[in-house]
């Protein structure tokens, strides 16, 4: 498989409110529910499964997802910059209520990072059909690791790659400061590693064009 199938294929997987487009999903809640005095009748019809709470729950966080405290924070400093949100309003009082409903407790539901980012993403001027694009656009450089790894695991043992399912533990460096690139010196001739990496890629990505793993 080459670069752009695979880019392709993730982005086509990002379709629908469920994940790519679940934090435009929350912000066209917010604008159904309107207004604070609207919450608790809300909440009531999300129990009776006539409405669904969207940016509320994660497979992975059964607590407060940590990327939605951070998400908040930024929303705060984006408003002062774009001008407040009134949406801003009705988000934190939906989440409120709803951290402190026995019904949505017990079930563990809380506010994921997508129910602040649909704001963030609105507060900066984009519209809501631009809100998977920016989801995604990050998450390339990741798609990509996945598939140069899968080619490197190729090379090992071909018949593993019919279906691949990754598990990493990242074992990199910690928190770095960002370097503008025209502030980045050029690669030391000395890295034999970054030139082996390469060289390696374009041939699997040269065998990729003619084998499909």
């Amino acid at each position: 498989m080459d670069p752009y199938s695979a880019v392709a294929g993730a982005a086509a997987a990002l379709f629908g409110p469920l994940h790519g487009g679940a934090n435009e999903a929350a912000l066209e809640m917010l604008r159904d529910i309107g207004s604070k005095e609207n919450i608790p009748a809300f909440l009531e019809a999300v129990k009776r499964k006539e409405k669904r709470l969207m940016g509320f729950g994660h497979r992975i966080y059964k607590a407060y997802d940590p990327r939605a405290k951070i998400c908040r924070d930024i929303l705060k400093k984006v408003f002062a910059v774009c001008g407040n949100e009134p949406l801003l309003e009705v988000a934190i009082a939906l989440e409120e209520a709803a951290l402190k409903d026995e019904y949505f407790i017990q079930r563990k539901l809380y506010p994921n990072v997508d129910f602040y980012t649909g704001l963030i993403y609105k507060a900066m001027g984009f519209p809501s059909d631009f809100f998977p694009l920016l989801f995604a656009v990050p998450r390339i450089v990741g798609w990509l690791a996945h598939w140069r790894e899968m080619l490197m695991e190729a090379r090992r043992k071909p018949e593993s790659c019919k279906i691949w399912r990754p598990r990493q533990v990242y074992v990199g460096e910690g928190e770095r400061d960002f370097v503008a690139m025209e502030s980045r010196g050029p690669p030391s001739p000395d890295d034999t590693t970054l030139n082996s990496d390469r060289s390696i890629l374009y041939k699997r990505y040269l065998i990729s064009t003619r084998r499909d793993f």
